[in-house]
């Protein structure tokens, strides 16, 4: 699925930035024509070269990366370390050297030897409710990711709105939200979400195993208008296209 080179320079596809320390969340997604985030059971079959360097991209410019816990476990996750020339260039604008990984969760499901756990120079963050902080029940849970280097921050209650301002109290405030579709449904929801990178795969496929945005229990209907900012198509008929919320 991907035979091709990257054809379009990546800055070219996340376009226009904000100086560091500028608050933007973006939302990075693919989907096939027939509007399905996922085949096989995750996106590992879609998207080609080009699509691959702006999943990266993206980071590379973030603070942090945000995800959803069963994002984690699906797609295997790792953490987000980059180059060590991509690290210095982080230095150089004023980041650090490499963006974080935090993880959206309610129940702390982890496994303790996941891969997003083996690299002790980055650790994720894990951002639950504060329930789930004082719940005497998951104690033990808490102490194995703890010592599995997991830093777990409390979100309040756990709104969108929450999750945002506990990440740019630490001074995350360029963030890639990466999904899944229930997270991306939630921030989309909040009116959270700033930019969203959109890749379309030209792939046909049947059933819709997993929708592009998925409401949540909890999550309000919403209907935000973006507008196209940009968009480019590379020889095997991929469309990357690049939408910004007018506030």
């Amino acid at each position: 699925m991907r035979p091709y080179p990257v054809e379009i320079p990546v800055q070219t596809l996340i376009g226009p930035t904000q100086p560091v320390g500028t608050p933007e969340t973006r939302a990075v997604m693919i989907s096939t024509a027939t509007g399905s985030a996922s085949w096989g059971g995750n996106t590992q079959k879609l998207g080609n070269a080009t699509d691959t360097a702006l999943f990266l991209g993206v980071r590379q410019w973030s603070d942090a990366v945000l995800v959803g816990a069963e994002t984690v476990r699906t797609e295997d996750y790792g953490p987000a370390t980059g180059t060590s020339g991509e690290q210095a260039e982080r230095v150089a604008r004023g980041q650090a050297p490499t963006p974080v990984m935090a993880v959206l969760s309610l129940t702390l499901d982890f496994n303790p030897s996941a891969r997003i756990f083996t690299d002790p120079e980055h650790s994720p963050l894990i951002l639950v409710p504060e329930r789930v902080l004082t719940d005497a029940v998951q104690a033990r849970r808490r102490e194995q990711l703890e010592a599995a280097g997991a830093e777990l921050i409390s979100t309040g209650s756990g709104s969108p709105a929450e999750v945002i301002a506990a990440l740019h109290d630490r001074g995350l405030v360029r963030l890639s939200c990466e999904g899944g579709p229930g997270v991306l449904g939630l921030f989309f929801s909040a009116d959270l979400i700033d930019v969203l990178h959109l890749t379309l795969d030209p792939l046909a496929t049947a059933p819709v195993e997993q929708p592009l945005v998925r409401m949540l229990r909890g999550t309000e209907p919403f209907a935000h208008r973006l507008e196209l900012e940009d968009f480019r198509a590379t020889a095997d008929s991929s469309l990357f296209l690049r939408y910004r919320r007018r506030r």
